[in-house]
C-alpha cells in the first residue's frame, strides 16, 4: 500500500511539473553580450487552437543596451498550422509582439506539439524556447 502511495505522489509531482500543456510563464532565456548588453526572451503560454480557427499568442522580449531592432521568429508549428508572419521586428523600447496562428480546416489533430520561438538582436540570440500548441477538432 505504501508503494502505491509513493507512486501516486511521484505521478502527481510529474503532472504538476509538466502542467496541462502550457509553458511556464516564468521561464525566460537570457543571454548577455559585450558592453553589458542583455536580451531576455519569455516564450508564450501553451495554447490550443481549433481546426479552421485563428488565435493570437504574445511573445515578450526585453533588452538592455540593445539599440538594433530585435527579430522574433516562430517555427516548428504543428502540421496545418501557420503564423501569418513567422518573423517580426521589435524596435528599441518595444517589449512584446503578437503572432496570429492560423489552423487549416484539415489541420492535423495534435496535443502538446512543441513549437519554438527565438529572438535575435544586438549580436545575440535568445532561444529557441519551446511552447506547446494543441490542435483540436473544429467547432461544430
Amino acid at each position: 500500500m505504501k508503494r502505491i502511495s509513493t507512486l501516486a505522489l511521484a505521478l502527481a509531482v510529474v503532472v504538476m511539473a509538466v502542467g496541462c500543456g502550457g509553458t511556464d510563464p516564468t521561464k525566460k532565456n537570457t543571454v548577455k553580450g559585450e558592453g553589458g548588453k542583455k536580451l531576455t526572451l519569455s516564450p508564450p503560454m501553451g495554447t490550443s487552437i481549433h481546426q479552421g480557427e485563428t488565435k493570437d499568442i504574445n511573445v515578450k522580449v526585453t533588452s538592455e543596451k540593445v539599440t538594433d531592432p530585435i527579430e522574433v521568429t516562430i517555427s516548428d508549428l504543428p502540421e496545418g498550422v501557420s503564423a501569418k508572419d513567422s518573423s517580426k521586428k521589435l524596435e528599441k523600447g518595444e517589449t512584446q509582439t503578437t503572432f496570429t496562428l492560423e489552423a487549416k480546416e484539415d489541420a492535423k489533430l495534435e496535443k502538446g506539439h512543441k513549437a519554438k520561438v527565438t529572438a535575435k538582436g544586438g549580436g545575440m540570440t535568445a532561444g529557441p524556447e519551446e511552447f506547446t500548441v494543441s490542435v483540436t477538432e473544429k467547432k461544430k
